[in-house]
């Protein structure tokens, strides 16, 4: 498999459905963390990404 494959992550769910994968993280110290925003807290994200599975628009911020 390619390298990506290779690295230790954390998958990071859709949080109104609990079942959509929205992200990958890198398990990694030092790595940055996101934090995931269901839709009514969604002022507080930088970025925007969409549930595949319930279709909901999840926003992300980072945390360093």
């Amino acid at each position: 498999m390619g390298r990506y494959h290779d690295l230790n992550r954390r998958v990071r769910r859709c949080p109104v459905c609990k079942k959509g994968r929205i992200m990958d993280e890198r398990e990694k110290e030092g790595a940055a963390r996101a934090i995931l925003y269901k839709p009514e807290d969604a002022e507080n994200a930088d970025w925007f990404l969409k549930c595949p599975n319930c279709k909901n628009q999840i926003g992300v911020s980072p945390i360093f």
